[in-house]
């Protein structure tokens, strides 16, 4: 066991992961070429410029395509991979929220995160594209018992292309990137919601922040910066929707 000693890093609320992305939260400033994550489900590869870039740019995409209010839940059911890492941070960049569900889950699993969450839209890997629409019936039915009004939510779908359904990424590489956004206070700004564990019943959602997340990366380079160096290699066997794993998998990478 280790004791900490080193007081608290300055943390700065106004700063959001958009904003983190195109900076760092450590000493040492990472070249574009900086390799960030790699995936056996595509073979694709992503470098922090790559990310800086088309980020940015699927999220003027999407904003173009769906014209979503501030801080709309996109659910995500898609495993780990580069697409993974790229639909997050666009999100974020547009300034949505993040609703991370397991891709293995069963029609009523996911029927429950989906009365949970409530998405705008849902992002979802082809091969789960039929379990997740039966959900969505499913969930539809639930929350009109409970009286709760939720719209249908728009379907896109990621790593296999299906005809007839917005494709991520194809469809939604623009030209330019939106704005890096800024808020006074990333506290009140909600990044994701996850599922709790549901050892005492039905999972509950929880949200965390903006400074939650930036939060954690400053307090991870200050107090242990020899164990997290440019040249870290990771392993995730993990699915990247469990909230241990989100921080190195989406954020702290960068």
């Amino acid at each position: 066991m280790r004791i900490y000693r080193s007081g608290h890093p300055d943390v700065p609320r106004d700063l959001n992961l958009t904003e983190l992305l195109h900076q760092h939260a450590g000493k040492v400033d990472l070249p574009n070429s900086h390799l960030i994550a790699k995936d056996d489900v595509n073979n694709r590869s992503l470098t922090i410029g790559a990310l800086r870039n088309r980020a940015g740019r699927f999220a003027n995409g999407l904003q173009k395509h769906f014209q979503p209010p501030d801080q709309a839940r996109w659910m995500m059911v898609v495993p780990n991979s580069v697409d993974y890492v790229e639909i997050i941070h666009s999100v974020l960049w547009l300034g949505g929220v993040v609703c991370p569900v397991k891709h293995t889950l069963v029609v009523g699993e996911t029927a429950h995160a989906i009365t949970v969450a409530r998405p705008f839209a849902i992002i979802v890997c082809t091969s789960e594209g039929s379990k997740v629409l039966q959900a969505v019936d499913v969930a539809k039915k639930e929350l009109r018992s409970q009286d709760v009004a939720w719209t249908r939510p728009h379907i896109v779908s990621a790593i296999e292309h299906v005809v007839g359904i917005f494709h991520f990424p194809k469809d939604f590489l623009d030209y330019t990137p939106l704005p890096i956004p800024h808020h006074q206070d990333a506290s009140t700004r909600v990044v994701t919601i996850h599922l709790s564990s549901g050892t005492t019943g039905n999972p509950k959602g929880v949200e965390l922040s903006h400074h939650n997340y930036v939060a954690n990366c400053f307090q991870l380079y200050h107090h242990d910066p020899a164990q997290w160096p440019p040249n870290l290699r990771q392993v995730a066997s993990t699915p990247y929707v469990h909230i241990a794993q989100m921080m190195p998998a989406a954020f702290f990478g960068p």
